[in-house]
């Protein structure tokens, strides 16, 4: 099997165009599964601080991309209602990719520095019909939690998924794993070291 290396980033006001132009690129079918998205509220989740993170291939090409919001900062975000939410939680929003194995990428790194803020968990919120999306989440270690209307509205039935917050990423794939030290940047800068994650 080929192996696909990614670098994670820690994405600024810069690149805020770059990751709204992922919504433009996702797969039709995949479009009414995204919640829509403004560059304010990314300027806001950025100056929370919080951190909005992107998935670069090979190419250094943004294909994947996700919101980690922390529950201390909930007055700043946006589409948080009805999550069962506590002090220990944290979400990751807005995910959309437009690789394959981008996404397991994201959420290896979203579950690592959710753990070194002291979160135990990280949740996020599916579309019951995006079959696709709770198969990625469920291979990934979410398991669902709650089943309901969505809380926003809109008519479709939603899952809330929980997965254990761990404060490491498998060794085997990723090198060097000392990027994942890296203080919690103010500006949120590229993590000093890449993260090379391989699948």
């Amino acid at each position: 099997m080929q192996q696909t290396h990614f670098t994670v980033k820690y994405l600024s006001q810069d690149d805020i165009p770059a990751f709204m132009g992922l919504y433009e690129i996702v797969p039709d079918e995949k479009k009414p599964f995204l919640k829509p998205r403004t560059e304010d509220d990314l300027r806001d989740h950025l100056g929370a601080p919080m951190p909005v993170l992107g998935v670069y291939n090979e190419q250094n090409e943004l294909v994947a991309g996700g919101l980690l919001t922390y529950p201390k900062h909930i007055d700043k975000t946006r589409y948080l209602e009805g999550y069962p939410l506590d002090h220990t939680t944290a979400v990751l929003q807005s995910v959309v990719s437009t690789q394959k194995g981008a996404v397991t990428t994201l959420i290896d790194v979203a579950k690592n520095l959710a753990a070194m803020k002291g979160h135990t968990n990280i949740l996020v919120k599916v579309n019951d019909a995006n079959e696709c999306g709770v198969r990625s989440f469920s291979k990934n270690g979410f398991e669902i939690i709650q089943t309901g209307p969505d809380p926003l509205g809109g008519g479709y039935t939603a899952h809330f998924m929980r997965a254990v917050a761990n404060d490491f990423i498998p060794t085997q794939k990723i090198c060097p794993i000392s990027a994942l030290h890296a203080p919690d940047p103010q500006g949120y800068q590229l993590l000093t070291a890449a993260l090379q994650v391989e699948y």
